[in-house]
């Protein structure tokens, strides 16, 4: 049967046809309780699959992530570095004032150490080292030579020393010492529970599994005690790691010592360990030297951002096997602290190896910002020019000395490894040879690039300051000429108006003002 419908019954097509609120009160009633429904099948689901974890898988990786009963996870120490380059050297003195280090008296262990550091700076081939002993909190100190300062939370002393291998570089080595409740903070993050936890991400969950958890809450607790240190010295004798100008930031180096257990397992281990958690699971990035037997050193400068970060590990009774240390303290613990100022030479070389690729990334970094200006937008493009000028006459002062410093530095193989360890690495089956001497030659290499870069981005910051002054003389000669018709359409206009004063006046005229408008806004 066919239905004919008039055109008076037949509706527009375009008209919206109205839905009763009734409707859509329940239509609204339905799909909130349609998805506070799939919301709990979710949270269900995510309930059933946390459980797998929690009942048992949780249980078994934390056992195995965290340290034996019997073990003993301990950092003792964390030293931080810092240099003063020609840019910063008057920070060392004005802290070492500030802080009341600086003496007349003769009391501290060199008490003129600051004009000691002026005097080792003034020499062609620069070289020294300087004890400044023990930094005590105000009021503690047991023996009159121990300098005084505000000492960091957890930190019970510091240790100083200067060490200057170059003319235009001075190094401060401060090993801080820490409180017992700082030493043991890592092993009690690694021996707290975790649980499996998810997240809601689009289209599923994300599981965040105890090792994950364990091994960022490590990190972050070592970071923590490094941050302690470097923070001093931010705050009393900042030098270029503290500055905006580094990368790296403030380098430093790292205690962990064991009771029981020898880092660096071989390859192969369980994939889940505490080591692991401790970034200490395999020996293919450790370093082992016949003169501290016993302690392995690991260094971080493949890993991108930690290129200044440093470990020394190993177990405690093997530390310094073979060597006589009864005259350094008391228990193991105070003769291996006592002893490893002997490494001071060692990390300082380090040290100026950080320094260079700081510097190298640095001068790349400045190149790239010259290629990045926009030159066709003069109003940024100066702007932008001067700015990086800046930063590269500010590397240029440091820079430029270093490189030739460091050049004739590293070309004295005896110099260069005067009182530096020889290492070897820890797994026979990486073939390298002695890390310092690789460190010298791949200093060599780049303070030559250094001076070659140098050079480049000096000839490029040239010609891009030609460049925009060229497009800013051009543009402001075209203003100049735009002006100048302005000035001549100005004075011809005066002209006339005075011609027309000076015959309305002589030839008692009446002035027709409207016609001199009409003349000056055609001339405008």
């Amino acid at each position: 049967m066919v239905i004919h419908m008039c055109d008076k019954q037949k509706q527009p097509e375009n008209q919206e046809v109205p839905i009763d609120s009734t409707l859509l009160a329940h239509l609204k009633s339905k799909l909130s309780r349609l998805s506070a429904l799939l919301k709990r099948e979710e949270s269900s689901d995510a309930e059933d699959d946390l459980s797998f974890y929690h009942d048992g898988e949780d249980v078994r990786v934390n056992s195995l992530t965290s340290p034996p009963p019997e073990e003993e996870i301990r950092i003792p120490t964390i030293w931080a570095f810092e240099v003063y380059t020609p840019t910063c050297i008057n920070n060392l003195r004005r802290g070492a004032t500030t802080l009341g280090w600086v003496s007349s008296d003769g009391m501290f262990i060199n008490p003129d150490f600051t004009n000691r550091v002026e005097d080792f700076r003034s020499r062609a081939s620069g070289g020294g080292w300087l004890n400044l002993g023990y930094i005590v909190n105000e009021g503690k100190s047991t023996w009159p030579m121990h300098r005084q300062g505000p000492l960091p939370d957890k930190v019970r002393s510091i240790r100083a020393a200067i060490h200057q291998p170059l003319p235009s570089t001075t190094i401060l080595i401060c090993q801080f010492l820490f409180e017992e409740s700082a030493i043991i903070s890592v092993e009690q993050t690694l021996r707290a529970e975790y649980a499996t936890y998810s997240t809601p991400i689009r289209g599923g969950r994300r599981f965040i599994s105890v090792e994950n958890q364990k091994h960022e809450a490590t990190n972050t607790m070592r970071a923590y005690l490094r941050s302690i240190c470097t923070n001093w010295i931010k705050e009393h004798v900042p030098g270029y790691f503290s500055s905006e100008y580094s990368i790296s930031g403030i380098p430093t180096c790292e205690l962990v010592t064991f009771k029981h257990c020898r880092p660096y397992e071989p390859i192969g281990t369980p994939i889940y360990s505490f080591l692991q958690m401790l970034n200490l699971e395999h020996n293919y990035q450790a370093w082992k030297t016949d003169d501290a037997k016993g302690m392995f050193f690991q260094f971080f400068e493949v890993v991108e951002h930690e290129f200044g970060r440093a470990v020394i590990t190993g177990k405690l009774d093997e530390m310094l096997a073979g060597q006589s240390l009864e005259a350094y303290g008391k228990d193991r613990e105070s003769q291996i602290l006592n002893w490893v100022r002997y490494l001071d030479h060692t990390l300082g070389a380090w040290v100026l190896y950080v320094l260079t690729l700081d510097f190298e990334k640095q001068l790349g970094m400045i190149r790239d910002d010259y290629g990045n200006i926009d030159i066709s937008n003069i109003k940024t493009a100066a702007k932008d020019a001067i700015h990086i000028d800046h930063k590269l006459l500010h590397l240029q002062r440091d820079v430029v000395p270093f490189a030739d410093d460091l050049t004739a530095y590293c070309e004295n193989e005896h110099v260069f490894m005067h009182e530096v360890c020889n290492f070897s690495p820890a797994n026979d089956r990486r073939k390298a040879g002695n890390l310092f001497k690789s460190m010298k030659e791949a200093m060599v290499s780049k303070a030559r690039y250094l001076v070659r870069v140098e050079a480049q981005t000096r000839a490029i910051a040239i010609r891009v300051g030609q460049v925009i002054s060229s497009i800013t003389t051009d543009k402001l000669a075209n203003s100049n000429l735009k002006l100048q018709r302005g000035v001549y359409w100005m004075t011809f206009m005066l002209l006339v108006l005075t011609v027309v004063l000076v015959f309305a006046e002589f030839k008692d005229y009446t002035v027709d003002w409207v016609l001199i408008q009409r003349v000056l806004h055609f001339g405008s």
